[in-house]
């Protein structure tokens, strides 16, 4: 993370409360615990103030404290709060039904995938009954926006600004498969954009493909981007490109839930499981 940097703040801010926001988001999926001297050296927060921000968060029930190691970690209490913003996102909660609709269609895990912070961040998660589901990216959890299937198609539909800015950033390879090649992440953008959904094939996890349709708002703009997939073995070149049009049904179906004005509105009405999210019909 970056550290926090001191800056005068306006006089509708608190800078004792932008700290302790620092010191919470010092805590991570891969780092869900740290030692005090951990969290100063992550925030660059004086260690004083940071033992005080962190006594103030436990008696507040924000943070808990290991009496054996002296570690600190969040609480459920923070999840809590963030279920409730959950709960008021308008996406999540509109896509809820057509994310069960495809999970039950194709029998693999289904993720809502928004952009946070340059990333792609999961926000809502489905299983399918497939005995191997993939458990990568859990609710809370975000990966780099240039790989995948879903973080990918944000990518390609963000405006030029944003993901230039992004693009100019270091791009990690996270397998062998990653592309981190300027020319060729723009090509794939290219065909990502003509083609209307992305695939990543084993780009973020070895013997994984993933497919993402992205999610559109009444006001045109990219809000967000369905992800399915699962094994490199269940997912030929057919399966890829059936999946693809159920993928890309289903976050037609939620955009038009949400507004947007669809160019080809039969894409929501073709497949019935998507009319009626209660019926489904399997693929194996």
């Amino acid at each position: 993370m970056t550290p926090y940097v001191e800056t005068k703040p306006n006089r509708e801010q608190s800078l004792s409360l932008k700290k302790a926001i620092a010191v919470l988001r010092c805590f991570t999926n891969d780092m869900p615990s740290r030692s005090l001297p951990e969290i100063v050296t992550a925030t660059g927060i004086p260690r004083t103030i940071c033992y005080r921000l962190l006594s103030t968060l436990e008696d507040e029930g924000m943070a808990n404290r290991d009496p054996a190691t002296g570690r600190y970690s969040l609480s459920m209490a923070l999840f809590a709060i963030g279920s409730t913003a959950l709960e008021t996102n308008k996406l999540a909660a509109t896509a809820s039904h057509y994310l069960s609709a495809l999970s039950a269609q194709t029998q693999d895990t289904v993720l809502l995938i928004v952009e946070h912070e340059g990333a792609g961040m999961c926000i809502s998660r489905v299983d399918g009954d497939f005995p191997i589901q993939q458990n990568a990216l859990s609710v809370g959890k975000a990966w780099p926006i240039h790989v995948g299937g879903a973080p990918f198609c944000i990518l390609s539909f963000l405006p030029d600004s944003q993901r230039e800015k992004i693009l100019s950033q270091p791009l990690d390879a996270l397998t062998k498969h990653t592309v981190t090649d300027l020319n060729k992440i723009r090509a794939r953008i290219a065909q990502v954009r003509m083609q209307g959904y992305a695939v990543g094939h084993e780009d973020a996890l070895d013997y994984l493909v993933a497919i993402g349709a992205p999610i559109f708002d009444h006001l045109e703009k990219l809000i967000g981007a369905i992800s399915v997939g699962g094994l490199t073995q269940r997912y030929p070149p057919e399966r890829i490109a059936a999946v693809a049009v159920l993928a890309c049904e289903a976050a037609a179906a939620i955009s038009a839930k949400l507004g947007y004005r669809l160019s080809q509105p039969d894409l929501v009405t073709k497949n019935t499981a998507f009319a009626n999210p209660l019926t489904t019909h399997t693929m194996t």
